[in-house]
Order: structure tokens, then sequence, then C-alpha cells
């Protein structure tokens, strides 16, 4: 058995320029692409399409040659997004300011798995990276290590999904400021760890609010949720807020 994981960029950065033979590439797909736009079938940015043409184009190079080497049918194959559907510059919700990845992690995003016997269909909760980890290995009949926290799509995936960043550089637990943002499908919660405290950044209430434009943080009657959401953070990741906190790790 083998395994191999890509991790492209071209979509995620589409407006980096990447020399003229990448441009060239890409520049192939534009009578297509604005063919498409003509029958109103896309208006993302233009070269945001150029990107996605030409990974597609190059993905279905690599479906050719697993099936030329007769490796298609014992071969799974899973795609998976970012953070969604978000241009810089064209989304109207604010980018918080502080070291957090974006908030934008409750949109949808692909989770397209191929070659297994069974597909998950009756997925209703939040799937994060350790979900899709955890699916993974489902379909493939591997038990996880009972530390593993992952919830599968198989097993309806969570309540609420948490994200976590360190910011630039080294990941220094024990010195460096860290931040969580804790997701269901009600609220979102932007926390950060400074020093020894772990304190509230930017609430949303996801009801009122889907694409995020007003802070609740400071409304009363959020309070008691507030403070919930940092409880659940401290149970789910004690195992990293315990390099300056003493809390009792969680690994079910």
């Amino acid at each position: 058995p083998w395994f191999a994981y890509v991790h492209v960029m071209d979509v995620h950065s589409y407006f980096f320029f990447r020399g003229i033979v990448d441009c060239i590439r890409k520049l192939r797909f534009l009578p297509r692409l604005l063919a498409a736009r003509r029958r109103g079938l896309c208006q993302r940015p233009l070269l945001h399409d150029l990107s996605l043409m030409q990974i597609d184009h190059c993905f279905a190079r690599v479906l050719r040659a697993l099936k030329g080497a007769e490796a298609g049918d014992d071969t799974v194959v899973v795609v998976i997004g970012d953070h969604g559907k978000h241009f810089p510059g064209i989304d109207a919700r604010p980018v918080v300011e502080f070291t957090q990845r974006t908030n934008h992690e409750h949109i949808d995003t692909v989770f397209v798995m191929t070659g297994v016997e069974k597909l998950p269909t009756n997925c209703t909760g939040l799937l994060d990276s350790m979900a899709v980890s955890s699916t993974l290995m489902q379909a493939l009949n591997i038990a996880p290590h009972p530390s593993f926290k992952g919830i599968s799509a198989f097993d309806g995936g969570r309540e609420f999904v948490i994200s976590e960043n360190a910011g630039r550089g080294s990941g220094d637990l024990e010195r460096k400021d860290l931040f969580f943002t804790i997701t269901s499908r009600t609220r979102k919660l932007m926390s950060g760890l400074l020093g020894d405290a772990l304190v509230p950044i930017a609430l949303y209430d996801l009801i009122v609010d889907p694409i995020e434009l007003h802070d609740v943080k400071d409304e009363e009657k959020y309070s008691d949720e507030i403070e919930e959401l940092l409880e659940l953070i401290r149970h789910e990741r004690a195992e990293v807020l315990n390099a300056r906190l003493r809390i009792q790790a969680n690994n079910k």
C-alpha cells in the first residue's frame, strides 16, 4: 500500500504570479471560461477560475494515469477544500484583526471521496480536519489510536468544531499567544490564550448574522454562551492549553 498527500495552493492563492509558463498553461482555458461567463455560469474572479480549471486538468491526468496502470479500482481518492468561497477584496465580511486563520470556517467546502465500498450518507454534523482523517481511516477499515479525537462523517460529525492557530513562526505553546475558534451551526466564538488567560475576542450569532458582520461579544445576553464555548475549548484542547494551564485532558 502507498499514500500520497498533495496540498495544492494554486486556487487558494490564485492572484500570485508563478511565471510565464504557468500563465500560458492557464490561458488555454480562457475561451471556454469566457463562454461559461457569458452564459452566467460563474461570476468568480477570472484568475481564480483559470487556476481551478488548470488544477482540474492536472487532476484528470492523475486519474487517467491510475486507470492506465490498472490501479484505479484499488485506489481511494479524496479531494477536500480549504475555507470555502471567500475572495479577498470581494467578501463583505471584515477580517478580524488578530492572529487567527480567517472568519470563514463555517462555509461549506468540497469533500469528495471515491474508490471505497460505501460513502457517508447521513452526516448532519460539522467536520474538521480530524474528521476528514477519521472518515478516510474508517472508509479504509483502519482503526485509529484511542487518543484520536476525529469523529468521521460516517458517525455523523460533531455539533461544533475547533480550529487553532499559533501565528507565523514556531508553534511555541508555552510562550506564544494561541488562538482558537469554535464554530457550531448557530455560534462562532474566536478566542485567544493570551498569557495565562483564555479570553473571548469576537462572537458571531450565525442565526441572525450568518455572514458574520456584527461582533456581539460584549452583549450581556451572550455572556453565558461565551463561557460555555470557552469551557468546551478548555475541555477539547486541554493537551495544548496544559502547557500553561492545568486542565484534565479529554481523549474522547
